[in-house]
């Protein structure tokens, strides 16, 4: 037996059991592509060991960001179906699902710092560190926002996924500084260029653990096969 994971599509957060004695927040930790140093955290609990009557609360939420498309791109309208057919894949597996459609900066935040989220995925304009889901406002730079290291981001945006290049001493400088909110087993996806119709070849999918690479995948293959929550 191992632990016991029940979702509901309409709940912020899941519920882990502990089934054995074998099971352990670590092993916990692996199912959910999480690090066990941040179990505290995401399983909401200061146990030292899972007590097998207690059901422990878990990540569940995905939010699903669409800023503006200006000036319009045909890529945004691809993504962004690409995106649709996620929801259903997603809330079929019991995850919360949270769109929000003309998103601004200050609610990109919000949702980025709030417990129980376990993937992000931003669709929208963006250059270099920053994304910018309006015009002519403020954008998101780059930086650690989540409360503990989520599976998966993905940021649908020029250049999200451009390798560090500030020397940020929090990270590998042959990452993204959005990798900061990944969590070792989990994986960071975005564009390395400029977005446009002729540049689709250049999103790619970074592990959270492995140096970045310049090699691009077709962008289909993210949405079907695996999904993050199989890895």
């Amino acid at each position: 037996m191992e632990w016991q994971i029940t979702r509901k599509n309409t709940e912020q957060f899941a519920t882990a059991k502990c089934t054995t004695s074998d099971d352990t927040f670590e092993t916990l930790a692996d199912r959910l592509n999480l690090d066990f140093n941040d179990y505290k955290k995401w399983a909401n609990t200061n146990d030292e060991t899972p007590k097998c009557d207690v059901e422990y609360k878990i990540p569940n939420t995905i939010y699903m960001d669409y800023g503006k498309n200006w000036p319009p791109s045909g890529l945004f309208y691809q993504d962004q179906n690409n995106m649709s057919k996620y929801v259903i894949l997603a809330r079929m597996a019991g995850f919360k699902v949270v769109n929000t459609h003309n998103v601004n900066s200050q609610t990109i935040r919000n949702h980025l710092r709030t417990n129980g989220i376990y993937m992000y995925f931003y669709n929208g304009h963006g250059s270099l560190t920053w994304l910018y889901p309006q015009r002519h406002q403020g954008g998101v730079r780059a930086a650690r926002y989540t409360p503990y290291k989520i599976m998966h981001m993905a940021l649908l945006a020029c250049e999200s996924a451009t390798k560090n290049s500030f020397n940020d001493f929090l990270v590998d400088p042959s990452k993204s500084i959005w990798n900061l909110n990944i969590s070792s087993k989990g994986t960071f996806a975005g564009y390395v260029r400029k977005v446009n119709s002729a540049s689709s070849n250049s999103y790619t999918s970074i592990p959270g653990t492995a140096e970045f690479t310049d090699e691009y995948a077709d962008t289909s293959l993210i949405w079907i096969e695996p999904q993050p929550w199989e890895k």
